[in-house]
């Protein structure tokens, strides 16, 4: 098991059990076998994938692993039951899959090392064309964590006690008005005390991994994941004045349907749908003690700034073009306006005009600076 010390990947003892999750998609199986071969014949451990996998003829075709009828011992049917023995999760594909992977480990989870194969990748630093060289570097230790922090979200109805449910966030938790025609009214409290109600087609707490994916399509702040906070903020609010909130990670937030709401709202947890949200539910959501650590690149902050200026494009404009002008040359255009412009000074010089005759004449000395 590893011991993250100051945010570093130390390892108190060899590894011997990897998970490999990979996205769907024939782009992928190739570049997946690959890896689990590495991972058992060059680094002789046990590589767990999921049951679906294993019955996928591209692993089949591929000797290394599969022969006489039957695949390598050291390739493992990933259970849950095997959650408590996993050292390292290597995820092939994009943020997707990583949210994937923290539902999979809804309490304690092993460091990730995310390859990108997604649309995105903001949250996979890694290319796998040098997969080898960063899994041998996540094995032996060393590389810098981030640690990515997730809302434990409880929702409580107070009539139909079967609907209760609880679950990990590591993006953001959706409360929206679904199909309804009418906008939503939600009343917020934070730490048991009333905070607002608000009138919108919903609301979206999250995490600051979150802050780069739905949160920031509602005008929330994008959050470093270093920093211990969640955000709150409103679809398309009835308001010009609900602008969102960043509050520290230990708040816990409620949110119910007001009593004079309209209609009902439906409640969803990192893109998945969990159901409607009734007039006697409560939505309980506040940071969670286990958080997803994740094997940075460079740094948690440089990897951060490169996947803002590299996936998301932020603040990317042509670059300004500077003045291409001599200015110890005398412009003739200058000469022949009413309002020249001394750069050498800079200052607005204002000539005398000789207004309502300087349109009618002709003679080229009249428009000459005296």
């Amino acid at each position: 098991m590893p011991l993250h010390d100051n945010n570093v990947l130390v390892w108190q003892e060899r590894p011997s059990n990897i998970l490999v999750i990979k996205r769907p998609g024939e782009s992928i199986e190739k570049p997946f076998a690959h890896l689990i071969n590495y991972i058992i014949n060059v680094w002789n451990l046990n590589a767990y994938v999921e049951d679906s996998e294993l019955t996928q003829e591209y692993l089949k075709n591929m000797k290394e692993i599969f022969s006489n009828q039957k695949f390598d011992p050291r390739i493992k049917k990933f259970s849950p039951k095997d959650k408590s023995i996993i050292d390292l999760i290597v995820s092939l594909g994009g943020d997707g899959t990583l949210i994937y992977v923290s539902s999979l480990f809804q309490t304690f989870c092993p460091p990730v090392i995310s390859f990108n194969f997604g649309s995105l990748g903001f949250l996979c630093p890694f290319n796998f064309e040098d997969y080898d060289t960063y899994l041998n570097w996540s094995l032996k230790g060393g590389l810098p964590l981030v640690y990515r922090s997730r809302l434990s979200c409880t929702l409580e109805p107070q009539l139909d006690k079967s609907a209760y449910f609880e679950y990990l966030a590591l993006n953001e938790v959706v409360v929206n008005r679904g199909s309804n025609y009418c906008l939503t009214n939600l009343d917020i409290y934070v730490n048991d005390n009333f905070l607002t109600s608000v009138q919108s087609d919903g609301l979206v707490v999250s995490t600051p991994t979150g802050s780069t994916a739905y949160a920031m399509s509602t005008g929330a702040s994008l959050c470093h994941p270093g920093v211990e906070a969640l955000t709150i903020s409103s679809i398309c609010p009835h308001t010009l004045t609900f602008r969102p909130l960043v509050l520290p990670n230990n708040a816990e937030i409620k949110i119910c349907l007001n009593s004079e709401s309209r209609g009902s709202a439906f409640c969803s947890i990192d893109g998945k749908n969990i159901g409607e949200f009734k007039e006697d539910c409560v939505l309980k959501i506040k940071g969670s003690e286990y958080p997803i650590p994740t094997v940075c690149r460079h740094d948690e902050s440089k990897d951060w700034f490169e996947g803002l200026k590299n996936s998301l494009n932020w603040n990317l404009r042509p670059k300004q073009k500077p003045f291409d002008l001599n200015l110890n040359q005398k412009s003739p255009f200058l000469n022949k306006t009413s309002s020249v412009v001394d750069f050498k000074s800079g200052f607005f010089k204002i000539s005398s005009v000789d207004h309502g005759y300087i349109s009618q004449r002709s003679d080229d000395s009249d428009y000459q600076d005296n």
